[in-house]
C-alpha cells in the first residue's frame, strides 16, 4: 500500500539525501497542486495574442518586447521594461536568459559582459544582448549573410550560447538541374561572459555523411543525427583545432 507523505516528510527525506532531490521537488510540487485541500486564488491576469514565454522569474509578452518580473509588489507580477516598437524585420525570433557563476558576476568586463543578460535572435539575423532589468541594448552582432539563424540555446556548463541555423533546402531549379548541395545547416558558438565569437561550424554532407538530418552542440560535443535513428558525436574543441 502506497503511503502519501506530507510536505514536511518530503523535506526531511530531501535533507537526508535518501534519493534524488529533483524527484522529491517534483513530488512536493505535485502534492501541493493536486491536493484536494489546496485552494487557488487568482491574483493577476494578462492576455496576449502572441506566445507567452517564461524564464528565470520573468514573463515575456509581445515577442519578448514586454517583460514582467514575478517578484513584484505584494507578490504580483510587475513591469520591468517595455521595448519600443520595431520593424517586422527586427522581430525577436527567440531569446534566452544567460546566467553565470557568482565569481564571474563580480569581475567587471567590457559592455557589462560580466552581468547576466537576455540574448535574442532577430528576424534580420542579429544577435543582441540586452540588460536583463532595463531592456537596454548592450551589444549587437550581425551573424551572417549566408545562414539564417533561428534557434538559440544556453549551455550553462560551458558558459556558451549556441545558435542554430535553418536547414538549407535545395531550390526547385537546382533540383531539376541535378545540382548537388552538401550544406545542411550551421552552428555558431559564442562565449557569454563577455560575449565573444568562438567559431562557426558548417554541417555538410560531404564531411559528416550523405544521410545526415540534423545537428546540435551541447557541452562541447557536436551531435549529428543520421537517418535510421543513428547518432554520432564529435569534439567541438578538436574540430576548432583542425
Amino acid at each position: 500500500m502506497k503511503i502519501n507523505k506530507n510536505i514536511t516528510r518530503h523535506l526531511i527525506i530531501r535533507e537526508n539525501g535518501v534519493r534524488c532531490n529533483c524527484r522529491h521537488n517534483v513530488q512536493m510540487m505535485t502534492h501541493l497542486v493536486t491536493s484536494k485541500d489546496s485552494h487557488f486564488i487568482k491574483v493577476w491576469e494578462k492576455h496576449s495574442t502572441k506566445l507567452i514565454h517564461y524564464d528565470c522569474g520573468r514573463i515575456y509578452f509581445d515577442n519578448y518586447k514586454e517583460c514582467y518580473t514575478i517578484y513584484g509588489y505584494k507578490g504580483h507580477p510587475s513591469l520591468l521594461y517595455k521595448m519600443p516598437a520595431s520593424l517586422v524585420t527586427e522581430k525577436i525570433e527567440e531569446g534566452v536568459i544567460c546566467q553565470g557563476p557568482l565569481d564571474l558576476m563580480e569581475i567587471p568586463a567590457t559592455y557589462q559582459g560580466h552581468k547576466q543578460s537576455f540574448l535574442a535572435l532577430t528576424a534580420n539575423n542579429w544577435l543582441i544582448r540586452y540588460d536583463i532589468d532595463t531592456g537596454v541594448i548592450l551589444q549587437k552582432v550581425y551573424l551572417s549573410f549566408r545562414h539564417k539563424f533561428r534557434h538559440i540555446a544556453w549551455d550553462c556548463e560551458e558558459q556558451t550560447v549556441v545558435l542554430k541555423s535553418t536547414h538549407n533546402t535545395m531550390s526547385t531549379i537546382a533540383r531539376e538541374a541535378s545540382i548537388t548541395q552538401t550544406l545542411l545547416m550551421a552552428l555558431a558558438v559564442f562565449t557569454v561572459f563577455p560575449l565573444e565569437f568562438v567559431g562557426l561550424l558548417e554541417v555538410t554532407k560531404n564531411i559528416f555523411g550523405q544521410d545526415i538530418t540534423d545537428s546540435m552542440l551541447s557541452q562541447g560535443i557536436v551531435i549529428v543525427m543520421h537517418q535510421n535513428s543513428f547518432v554520432k558525436f564529435y569534439s567541438f574543441d578538436h574540430i576548432l583545432q583542425m
